[in-house]
């Protein structure tokens, strides 16, 4: 997610120029505190996808997390500079609830002018905690919002997970290729794929690596090393680094082009009773 210029002009552009594909897919909506350094945003449980293992797919909040934290680093910056997400993690702490809503929140930190570091939370309408998130990110000099980017219809709600990413999965000796029919669906306003898709595409892969297992997801980490130009042809390739009976890791790297972009690590876990 990049967001650059004046921080209370952007902040306004991007909240009320109407949500992106990625956005209005996911059902997300974000809100920028008084104070600029704490955000909040929402996200509808029913319009979540299930995933290859057929739990309601944790991927999609990526989008939800990336949006609330980075708004809130863009609020941090010292200097009103725009930000881009380096690294996002997130652990999700309890299994999602079949019907509500999501709730998040993040605040922010410009650590030293170059780089800034958000916290987060997503939990359930009775404030039971679901997700911990950590964002590193970087302040730069970019382009501005003046464009509205790609709009695209909401898709339908529910579903499976490859379906609404317009996704195809495929496995060949123990290597799992998960390909976008069409990235530039969910191209952000400067034609890269959205930061948060990236999460729910490698989650999505990782799920397909061990839709067969009781285990889910618990954790993931993804580097972002450079953009993802979202018309090119892009590729998420998953491996099993361990496949134990109550925990698998993971790796899955995203490519543009053949080009490796991000990097994602998966923790899969069996939980209690199962």
């Amino acid at each position: 997610m990049i967001i650059t210029g004046d921080r209370a002009a952007d902040t306004a552009a991007l909240i009320n120029s109407g949500r992106g594909p990625a956005e209005n897919a996911f059902g997300v909506a974000v809100n920028l505190r008084t104070n600029s350094h704490s955000v909040t945003g929402t996200q509808p449980v029913d319009i979540l996808p299930s995933g290859a293992d057929g739990r309601p797919a944790v991927g999609p909040l990526g989008v939800l997390v990336d949006d609330v934290n980075g708004l809130c680093l863009l609020g941090a910056s010292a200097e009103h500079r725009g930000s881009v997400s380096v690294e996002i993690s997130m652990d999700f702490v309890a299994p999602l609830p079949t019907e509500g809503v999501l709730l998040a929140l993040a605040t922010g930190t410009d650590v030293d002018g170059i780089v800034g570091h958000a916290t987060g939370t997503v939990r359930d309408g009775a404030g039971r905690l679901l997700v911990t998130a950590s964002v590193h990110g970087r302040f730069v000099e970019g382009p501005t919002l003046d464009s509205e980017g790609p709009q695209h219809p909401a898709p339908l709600r529910g579903g499976d997970v490859l379906t609404l990413l317009g996704a195809t999965f495929t496995e060949t000796d123990g290597v799992g290729s998960l390909g976008l029919a069409d990235g530039t669906r969910w191209a952000n306003r400067l034609g890269a794929l959205h930061g948060g898709i990236a999460i729910c595409a490698a989650e999505a892969a990782a799920t397909c690596m061990s839709a067969e297992s009781s285990l889910r997801t618990t954790s993931l980490t993804v580097a972002y090393a450079r953009a993802m130009t979202a018309d090119r042809t892009l590729r998420f390739d998953a491996r099993l680094l361990h496949a134990g009976r109550t925990m698998r890791v993971i790796e899955v790297v995203g490519h543009a082009d053949g080009r490796p972009c991000t990097y994602a690590r998966v923790i899969r876990q069996s939980s209690p009773g199962e």
